[in-house]
């Protein structure tokens, strides 16, 4: 439902990494919501608002804080990696 209004805004590559960094800053306020993410990265790739190399990118640079590094390495997020 909300694709069309995704996809006008996420258009370049650093449309998507802002993207992805207000997506773990919601997250990270809800750590019972964790398990989440995976299923929302994988909605927006199927949908084609994010690319698979955005999301690998966000993955893999170094977070700022301890708890942004311990929801990227959750298991469903690390699953998504693979």
């Amino acid at each position: 439902k909300w694709a069309p209004v995704f996809k006008n805004y996420v258009k370049r590559p650093q449309d998507q990494m802002d993207c992805l960094a207000s997506m773990e800053e919601v997250f990270l306020e809800r750590e019972t919501h964790w398990a989440a993410l995976v299923k929302v990265l994988m909605s927006m790739y199927q949908l084609e608002i994010l690319e698979e190399e955005g999301i690998m990118h966000w993955f893999n640079q170094s977070s700022t804080t301890d708890k942004s590094q311990q929801l990227r390495k959750n298991q469903g997020v690390r699953f998504f990696k693979l």
